[in-house]
């Protein structure tokens, strides 16, 4: 058996600086050294209503830093590095041939409705993750069996080396078997994890409570309850983080950072992420059933003009689906659609016979297509393809083009993932959810080699020769990288930014 835990995961690309703008004081990364059991509510600030508390369910990048509060996970990466390590299991070892991964867990932790968390419970919630929509995670997990109270052996049906770091995203979110049996369909509105915190109370598309869980087995929360208020659009949520009606801002707009540099009492932190903005396209609708189209939409963007007018300087173009901080990036093949509108209007004619195309994005607010969006809209008019955007919510446009199939084109964000094969796993399966026409791209055989590959030079090159196939088929357009940008109060602290971009405020709470 070989070792796989803790593993660290390659960090040569992660190695990037947090930008900490500040006029009141530094943010701290650790207790503020006050009592957190009196300390005040913290009132977070978003403009993303989780689309669900159920990691079966959730579907958005923007669930985590939810998901996260109430669910551990059974492997834990590290805030600055990536490495994976212990969390609700205590060790993890693969098999030599790669045949099986065996979990040992941590006792004598509880669920927040007081069961007991045991193998039996880990394997039922696998078994119910691995029948859900978002169970393609651990396709390659053929049968989950609980060996004793403490042993969990997940038998692989080939290879998979993402599995580890899929144990520590929504399929390692552990819930509550007698909560889901309890709850039914209502588990998402009345969610039990063995997590920091409990969901206190909801309110649909505007609030979201959490109160801590004081019989939490590790290191507690440091806020006595979360107060999460949701925002329609990024200004209102900055308007009222710059007026104390809210503690901290999640998500800040780019172009509003220089902004809030004068504020007195406001600071603003400006972390890494593997996520990065998108033009998701639906190869199964017209007009993006064409891959001349496709790729068409691809060479008529000038990146550079657009991550400009959406995020100043805070961000970087992006050609691939890992962004330039992420350790699997390639440079030596970017840019793999060098902007070219002549080039672009060829294929459209092309795919099209001469004639103009229409079709409809949908997009959210919170990833400035409030500012990059018009220059789509006009570089496509260009070559032959008009566009209307139509912004809804961010559950509501999620579901409207991933589960319902409702546009060809989806402006949207990609919050990204530590390991390759799961992020075009989850891009590129034909039976994933973020592949919104079922399509197959012709991708198999590469994803393959990816998946049963271990060593990171070799799989990084694996890595490279799926990316190049990707731009081939160009399933999406790739945009510019989305950093986490959080406004923090001079009255918080606690905040540490981490290498996936998704914010914990189970640290954060007010001197």
């Amino acid at each position: 058996m070989s070792t796989f835990g803790p593993r660290r995961l390659p960090t040569t690309a992660l190695a990037v600086s947090i930008l900490v703008l500040a006029t009141g004081s530094a943010c701290g990364s650790g207790d503020s050294g006050t009592d957190s059991t009196a300390a005040a509510p913290l009132k977070i600030g978003t403009v993303n209503f989780p689309t669900s508390l159920d990691p079966t369910v959730s579907s958005s990048g923007y669930d985590y830093p939810h998901l996260n509060l109430v669910y551990d996970r059974l492997l834990v990466g590290d805030p600055k590095t990536g490495e994976l390590g212990p969390g609700l299991a205590t060790s993890w070892k693969v098999a030599d041939d790669g045949s099986s991964i065996t979990l040992e867990l941590r006792e004598g932790v509880k669920f927040s409705d007081g069961t007991t968390m045991d193998a039996a419970a880990v394997k039922a919630s696998m078994d119910r993750f691995k029948a859900s929509a978002n169970g393609q995670d651990i396709a390659s997990v053929s049968a989950i069996t609980a060996e004793g109270a403490n042993t969990v052996v997940l038998t692989m049906s080939k290879p998979d080396s993402s599995i580890p770091t899929a144990l520590s995203d929504r399929a390692g979110m552990i819930v509550s078997p007698a909560a889901v049996e309890k709850e039914g369909k209502d588990f998402a509105a009345r969610p039990v994890g063995t997590g920091k915190y409990t969901l206190e109370s909801l309110q649909t598309g505007a609030a979201v409570n959490y109160k801590r869980n004081d019989a939490y087995w590790g290191d507690k929360g440091k806020a006595p309850t979360l107060n999460w208020q949701v925002f329609k659009d990024p200004q209102a949520m900055v308007t009222a983080f710059q007026s104390n009606v809210v503690d901290v801002a999640i998500s800040v707009p780019p172009l509003s950072v220089e902004k809030l540099k004068t504020v007195p009492g406001k600071q603003v932190v400006v972390g890494p992420a593997y996520s990065e903005t998108m033009i998701n396209f639906n190869a199964k609708l017209a007009p993006t059933d064409k891959v001349e189209i496709r790729q068409a939409i691809n060479y008529a963007l000038d990146r550079e003009v657009i991550r400009k007018a959406a995020s100043g300087d805070a961000a970087e173009v992006t050609w691939t689906a890992l962004p330039p901080t992420h350790p699997y990036h390639d440079a030596s093949i970017t840019p793999t659609y060098a902007y070219d509108e002549a080039k672009a209007k060829a294929l459209v004619a092309q795919a099209t016979g001469g004639k103009r195309v229409a079709m409809k994005c949908l997009t959210f607010p919170g990833l400035n297509y409030e500012t990059s969006g018009p220059i789509i809209i006009d570089s496509l008019k260009k070559i032959g393809i008009d566009v209307t955007i139509q912004s809804e919510t961010a559950a509501a446009a999620t579901e409207a083009f991933w589960a319902k199939s409702q546009a060809p084109c989806f402006l949207s964000g990609w919050t990204g993932h530590a390991d390759p094969a799961i992020t075009y796993g989850r891009l590129l399966n034909p039976d994933s959810f973020y592949n919104a026409g079922k399509t197959d791209f012709g991708t198999a055989q590469l994803q393959d080699k990816l998946l049963t590959t271990y060593d990171f030079a070799p799989r990084k090159a694996a890595a490279t020769d799926l990316a190049k196939k990707v731009a081939e088929v160009a399933p999406f357009a790739p945009l510019f990288t989305v950093p986490m940008i959080v406004g923090l109060s001079d009255q918080v602290d606690g905040y540490e930014p981490n290498a996936s971009g998704r914010p914990d405020m189970s640290t954060v709470a007010r001197k």
